[in-house]
């Protein structure tokens, strides 16, 4: 075999194990036994781990480039003037970029989690967004001129679809929102009353059957293990949740964690969940001490997400948070925000409004090291330039 071959059969091998692990755990004699050669095998067709996976950002970002280049030609010829048709046209292109380009998108992904896991992460996920960012601009507005909106937007939906993408729940309720977003920028007009009737219904149906119970109900230790896993979950470091990792963190031993979370989806659950709570108890003014920033939220979510693609167990939980987006914002935000009031009333719009400002953030914080006012910009700017928001609100400098 030359060795052209065995480069493109360890990198076939490096891919497919991205199905199973992050980005971020992957090591080289787990890659070595799968592909069936040596350790020193891969050293010596890329030299060392870190060039193993530079080469499969390299080559998830040329799979990017090729859907957009493909999809571009396409729009052209069969987009139209309706925003409906288009809504519904880029509601395909998405689900194909999933399935299409599924592995490229969870190494892309990982790396957005954490941007220093390569040398060069930020400038890697600078060009993705130089060529994705305008594509899905076009693709859902014509106008590339909403790159930022319309990347946050799709990046935050394509954590959860990548897991979740065919509970046909799930998949309806990302339509409706993303037929919203479309018609909003057209026309300014919220959800007509069916939509929002069909959104309420979708939502209700994607209430997990199970949530863990409050962590500020359980033993000094329970808590205690909760705190870790959540700190962990909100960790840029890149931290692996595990029973040992757990344990190693609380100073305890392993089985004592597994006595309070039989599994390891158990032990992400109750830290997501232990997240929100702060957040929600924060938002709604109980306490400094119980809030959760924005920056962590937006972080953990999108762990989870990522996560679930890769154990199924935690789907329930990755859709519950979906679902939840619009909990985020109140109506009061958005009409501070510079949106008309029937907007801010739209149950979909705050939806619409929060998939967009967590996915800018996202992009924001590993691109650009943005605060959260710097990262949330690219959304109030879109807000400023939807038709018939109130004229006494200034637009965004």
């Amino acid at each position: 075999m030359s060795d052209c071959n065995t480069r493109e059969r360890l990198l076939a091998h490096a891919f497919a194990m991205m199905g199973d692990i992050a980005l971020g755990e992957t090591t080289l004699r787990p890659l070595a036994d799968r592909a069936g050669l040596s350790v020193a095998t891969i050293n010596h067709h890329f030299g060392n781990k870190q060039a193993v996976l530079r080469a499969l950002v390299e080559t998830s970002l040329q799979q990017e480039a090729d859907f957009a280049a493909r999809w571009a030609q396409r729009l052209l010829l069969v987009g139209s003037g309706d925003h409906r048709a288009n809504a519904h046209l880029a509601g395909a292109v998405f689900d194909h970029w999933i399935d299409a380009n599924r592995q490229a998108l969870l190494v892309l992904l990982d790396l957005l989690r954490a941007p220093d896991l390569i040398e060069d992460g930020r400038a890697r996920l600078r060009e993705w967004f130089a060529c994705m960012g305008p594509f899905w601009s076009r693709a859902l507005f014509g106008d590339p001129d909403f790159a930022d909106m319309a990347f946050g937007f799709v990046v935050d939906e394509a954590g959860f679809a990548l897991g979740a993408g065919r509970d046909p729940c799930f998949s309806a309720l990302r339509r409706v929102c993303l037929a919203n977003l479309v018609t909003c920028y057209a026309h300014g007009r919220a959800a007509c009353e069916n939509d929002q009737r069909m959104f309420g219904q979708l939502v209700e149906e994607l209430r997990p059957k199970t949530v863990p119970e409050s962590f500020l109900n359980g033993s000094k230790r329970r808590r205690a293990i909760v705190e870790h896993a959540a700190a962990m979950l909100t960790s840029p470091h890149n931290e692996t949740i595990t029973h040992r990792s757990v344990a190693e963190r609380c100073g305890v031993s392993p089985a004592t964690i597994v006595y309070q979370f039989g599994s390891t989806e158990d032990l992400i659950t109750a830290g997501l969940y232990a997240l929100i709570e702060k957040f929600r108890r924060g938002t709604e003014g109980l306490g400094p001490i119980l809030a959760t920033p924005l920056a962590d939220l937006v972080r953990a979510t999108g762990i989870i997400a990522l996560a679930a693609a890769r154990m199924p167990a935690l789907i329930p939980h990755a859709l519950d948070m979906r679902r939840r987006r619009g909990e985020n914002v109140t109506p009061q935000n958005l009409v501070a925000a510079g949106a008309a009031q029937a907007l801010a009333d739209d149950p979909i719009f705050r939806q619409v409004f929060s998939v967009a400002l967590f996915g800018c953030c996202r992009l924001g914080y590993a691109i650009r090291g943005a605060s959260d006012e710097e990262a949330m910009r690219p959304v109030l700017e879109f807000i400023a330039r939807i038709p018939g928001r109130p004229a006494s609100v200034m637009s965004v400098s």
